[in-house]
């Protein structure tokens, strides 16, 4: 009966880990991809990538003297160029070239984000040669909701290796391991981004692990926590034992000596 659980605490301990590395990937992808997160990290990113396809600083170079004029009488400057639309408030147009361009890359982001993508998320794949929905909502969403299902599925599974496992005290030891082997190959996602061969590319994929240091930490952090409880619970467990010992030693030890000796008489 003992192998027959120690071999399904295994495997459900294996299936833990595959849970919990998969709730860690898909919680540093949707942390990554949130609004907020995703313009802050990518503007960079896609600054440069315009320069190196459609000379960017040229474009604004040559439209800004129309763009002075244009925004005399009207509030926002719309252009298109090389596929983008770039939609540019006229209230910072006295700011200058580089404040053009941050904001209307702003508005870019903002747009891929939040477009209205007409497909399901596999079916988008073949829907555009540049896989722009990525970086959008809709991608957002539908990892947010893969990270709900996988979490859901750890829950249950640490209810069952809760029962499987004879020694309760070794539960606590088991996830805080399980937590933190899960979270160490986040500390080198860059190492394995850098070697793919493109810089463009290695940005571009960069940009669904912006969040890896905070989140990994966080889940190393709690294994860690999790192991000392489960240590100190060892321990305390021990001594409790050991006291329990002592005390019962001392119970045979009083009654042995106040038990009356008979004398048999001859």
């Amino acid at each position: 009966m003992g192998a027959i659980r120690g071999f399904f605490v295994v495997v459900v301990s294996i299936l833990l880990f595959l849970s919990i590395f998969s709730s860690v990937l898909l919680l540093t992808l949707t942390s990554s991809l949130n609004y907020d997160n995703l313009q802050k990290e990518s503007k960079d990113v896609i600054k440069g990538i315009l320069e190196k396809t459609m000379n960017l600083s040229s474009v604004i170079d040559n439209a800004y003297p129309f763009i002075q004029i244009y925004c005399q009488t009207n509030s926002e400057y719309v252009f298109n160029a090389e596929g983008y639309s770039f939609t540019i408030p006229c209230n910072i147009t006295s700011e200058g070239k580089e404040a053009i361009v941050d904001k209307g890359i702003g508005y870019l982001i903002k747009g891929i984000y939040y477009k209205d993508y007409n497909c399901e998320f596999i079916d988008c794949f073949n829907k555009s040669e540049v896989p722009t929905f990525l970086f959008s909502m809709k991608s957002y969403t539908f990892l947010n909701n893969l990270f709900y299902i996988f979490l859901f599925i750890s829950f249950l599974l640490l209810i069952l290796i809760f029962f499987l496992i004879e020694k309760k005290t070794s539960f606590p030891i088991l996830v805080g391991s399980l937590l933190i082997v899960s979270s160490l190959p986040f500390f080198k996602i860059n190492n394995l981004i850098n070697f793919i061969p493109n810089e463009t590319a290695v940005k571009v994929v960069g940009l669904f692990f912006s969040s890896t240091p905070s989140i990994s930490i966080k889940v190393l952090i709690a294994g860690i926590v999790l192991l000392v409880i489960g240590v100190i619970l060892k321990i305390l467990k021990v001594g409790v034992s050991i006291s329990d010992g002592i005390s019962k030693f001392k119970k045979s030890e009083t009654k042995l000596t106040k038990t009356p000796v008979k004398v048999k008489s001859k």
